[in-house]
């Protein structure tokens, strides 16, 4: 569940800078900020299955408290 996490991010992020983000030097900075956020979110997402309850039921638990 973490790995496709990653990967949406990635993809929906990466579409968005090649969408709205112009010129020669910005989409470069741009396509590595999304990288560096990618790797980052996943490594929160495995960090926090690893030390807490988990992400599914995490998950589980926002829609059944709410």
């Amino acid at each position: 569940m973490q790995a496709s996490g990653g990967v949406c991010i990635y993809r929906r992020l990466s579409g968005v800078v090649q969408d709205y983000i112009h010129g020669e030097v910005l989409p470069r900075i741009g396509r590595v900020a999304v990288m560096i956020l990618s790797v980052c979110a996943f490594g929160s997402l495995c960090y926090f299955n690893y030390t807490d309850i988990g992400f599914a039921r995490a998950i589980r638990l926002l829609y059944t408290q709410l």
